[in-house]
């Protein structure tokens, strides 16, 4: 089975299941060059300059615990669980509700909705949502790895869903 997303979104899916796998945030620039860079992510001023919300280089303690929050999101998604996932669908909301839509002419001169990311915490409650869209099937083919003392998750966008992250994982899973 093949998951059709739209490119930015996919690519905004990859960059948050890297943030969630990487073993420690070492710095806030890690984390800001992950998204910063993305489609859809950023907003404008009054002039037209793109920004991307930054957080100074002592504040690493909010992306870490954007991470953990993100890994426990992740954990409930994959796990399958009705309460569970409804849990982190109210919480993604009420930080949803607070994001603003802008709408730009399109080349042909038509209204184009685009949705802007200021920073990395509206960049991760949009892809939980875009996991919990029963319509995509995206969270049905989130996996956490099964072998020990991995926890790296993994997504499949083609084919069957995977239990391992990497080949020498399962592997490995299967010679024990």
């Amino acid at each position: 089975m093949r998951v059709t997303i739209m490119p930015a979104d996919k690519a905004l899916i990859e960059r948050t299941l890297q943030l969630a796998n990487m073993r420690r945030v070492r710095s806030t620039t890690e984390v800001e060059q992950l998204f910063s860079t993305l489609p859809h992510t950023g907003f404008y001023d009054r002039e037209g300059q793109r920004y991307f919300q930054t957080l100074s280089r002592r504040e690493v303690g909010k992306y870490r615990g954007h991470q953990r929050d993100l890994r426990e999101s992740l954990e409930k998604i994959a796990g399958g669980g009705r309460l569970a996932k409804s849990e982190v669908e109210d919480e993604v909301r009420k930080v949803m509700r607070e994001m603003p839509i802008y709408i730009f002419p399109s080349q042909d001169g038509k209204p184009k909705i685009v949705y802007l990311f200021a920073g990395m915490q509206a960049c991760l409650c949009y892809v939980l949502m875009l996991l919990l869209d029963p319509g995509l099937g995206l969270g049905a083919r989130l996996g956490l790895c099964a072998a020990p003392r991995c926890g790296r998750f993994n997504l499949a966008f083609d084919g069957r869903p995977r239990r391992y992250c990497s080949y020498e994982h399962r592997r490995a899973a299967d010679t024990k």
